[in-house]
């Protein structure tokens, strides 16, 4: 998925405070109150890109 495919159309899952246990590739987030791996990301848009296999 290239960067512009990850903009538009701008949709997300859900709000969450933390990275849920269970992705896909190009999932969004929007960060709530940011725990653990996202501390400090309040705010902020979350997008889930799969390692190259």
């Amino acid at each position: 998925m290239n960067t512009v495919g990850a903009l538009l159309p701008l949709e997300v899952q859900t709000i969450q405070n933390d990275p849920p246990a269970s992705v896909s590739d190009g999932d969004r987030y929007l960060v709530a109150t940011g725990t653990g791996d996202w501390a400090g990301e309040d705010g902020q848009l979350a997008r889930y890109v799969a390692a190259p296999s």
